[in-house]
């Protein structure tokens, strides 16, 4: 194992297109930064010698950041990769394999790159440390297809389409989404309007409940 060494935060590139999770946790990087402010050590960051792109460490290396801005130092490992997929599948691992775990949804946006870095299922499942039979339901519960046969990562609200191909508008609409399951936003909505608890002199969510009320209409004419 080579030696780490010393390098400005802000020479590391953070590639998101090779991430193996959806988003980076500022919870966690809070409490690494924490963790760096009372004098713990953290482990060195991995890195690929020719890109200089974080492989596995981005929240470690967003602690750094919070501390000591771009002139913090960090110990990196370097590694050396013959291209992005062999990047990526080390990134996966090395995520699956310690630190903060990473979510199904998480596992699901691994399952997106590698689909688009022509990974084989088989290779990926082993990274995650997924049986054959999980991965599958996964992909045919969690994907549809775009308008050029490309894999769409469906949000929760929208998994019922899993498995369709999607007009562009579903697809905006599915990455505009929050994720979470449409029956929890009827409820928001159902509990603040029988509690009374929309303030209808805001002059910009008077016009909006208008339009819910007139897209109601429209798609439950429509059923």
């Amino acid at each position: 194992m080579a030696r780490p060494m010393k390098v400005k935060a802000a020479d590391l590139v953070l590639d998101f297109t090779v991430y193996p999770r959806t988003v980076v946790d500022e919870q966690h990087a809070a409490r690494l930064a924490e963790a760096l402010r009372a004098g713990v050590t953290l482990p060195p960051i991995i890195a690929d010698r020719a890109s200089r792109r974080v492989v596995d460490g981005f929240h470690r290396t967003k602690a750094h950041l919070r501390v000591g801005g771009e002139d913090a130092v960090i110990a990196v490992e370097w590694r050396d990769y013959a291209g992005d997929t062999e990047l990526f599948l080390d990134a996966a691992k090395l995520n699956t394999g310690h630190g903060l775990r990473i979510s199904r949804l998480d596992e699901a946006h691994c399952m997106a790159i590698a689909q688009r870095l022509g990974v084989a299922d088989s290779e990926l499942a082993g990274v995650l440390a997924l049986t054959a039979e999980k991965y599958e339901k996964m992909r045919a519960e969690r994907f549809a297809t775009g308008g050029n046969g490309e894999p769409v990562l469906l949000k929760r609200s929208a998994r019922h389409l899993a498995g369709g191909k999607l007009s562009r508008k579903q697809i905006s609409g599915n990455a505009k989404s929050s994720g979470w399951r449409i029956d929890f936003h009827i409820d928001q909505i159902v509990n603040a309007l029988e509690s009374d608890l929309v303030n209808y002199q805001d002059a910009t969510l008077v016009p909006k409940l208008r339009r819910l009320h007139d897209l109601l209409d429209r798609a439950l004419a429509a059923r």
